[in-house]
């Protein structure tokens, strides 16, 4: 935050060459070394006192602009620390693939995955077809990091960046934040019927009561690769179905399933 650094570096150099007023008589050497001494020192404290707090004054301002942020902000009130930090790590020139701003996004993940549901259609669609690749390259490695992925309540979540190709998991991170944004702009609702789209775009026959099971009611006893390999089955079907109702089954399942 370039601003913030110069308006820091020059309240020090004013409070400096203020300071070193009384040296003037040691003569033009002594005074700059005295001047340049307190500089550094001023600016040292600076950095650690006053810079913090108006780093996070600034970043709060701006994210207070962003309708997405913005919402968060109300509803989640104890993220706002995590995103100020991720942020001003980031405008300080920290890097969007560090541990930094990664433990922040993995922190607000399931608050931007709880607005999807509510995304316009594209948005859901596109959010679905990158978790669906996302899925199986999961489920190449081990069904167990697969069905923790899908369903992370009965047996935990897992750190997706640890097992997903980086751009997989680049294209995750812009498909749901561009979704819940999207969410918050141009909310939706579901008011179709679940059971009838289901019965309608999915070959239910094609499945075994024991899948069913398994993606119904996934517990920590459920077959992983079961559970893993039926959810994708269906979801690939669901990707097959005609507009609107492709988006509206995902819908549904976001946010009635």
């Amino acid at each position: 935050m370039w601003g913030i650094a110069a308006l820091i570096a020059g309240l020090s150099a004013a409070v400096a060459a203020l300071l070193a007023i009384p040296f003037r008589r040691w003569g033009n050497v002594a005074y700059v070394v005295v001047m340049a001494t307190l500089f550094l020192l001023i600016r040292v404290g600076a950095d650690q006192t006053i810079r913090p707090p108006l780093e996070n004054w600034y970043a709060e301002k701006e994210l207070a602009k962003d309708p997405l942020y913005k919402h968060i902000f109300d509803q989640y009130p104890e993220l706002r620390e995590p995103i100020l930090t991720g942020v001003i790590h980031v405008a300080n020139g920290g890097s969007m693939d560090s541990k930094e701003w990664s433990a922040m996004y993995h922190t607000i993940a399931p608050a931007l995955q709880a607005l999807i549901g509510k995304a316009p259609p594209e948005h859901i669609v596109r959010f679905m077809e990158v978790t669906v690749a996302a899925a199986k390259e999961l489920q190449r490695q081990d069904p167990e990091l697969c069905f923790k992925f899908l369903y992370p309540d009965p047996r935990g979540g897992i750190d997706s960046t640890r097992y997903l190709d980086p751009g997989t998991q680049k294209e995750m991170m812009k498909m749901l934040n561009e979704g819940a944004e999207a969410a918050v702009l141009h909310p939706h609702r579901f008011d179709g019927d679940l059971d009838e789209l289901m019965e309608k775009h999915v070959a239910i026959d094609q499945f075994t009561q024991e899948e069913l099971l398994a993606v119904a009611t996934p517990n920590e006893n459920t077959d992983a690769a079961l559970a893993c390999g039926a959810s994708i089955r269906i979801f690939d079907q669901i990707l097959k179905a005609p507009e609107p109702d492709r988006a509206e089954l995902f819908r549904g399942l976001l946010t009635e399933g």
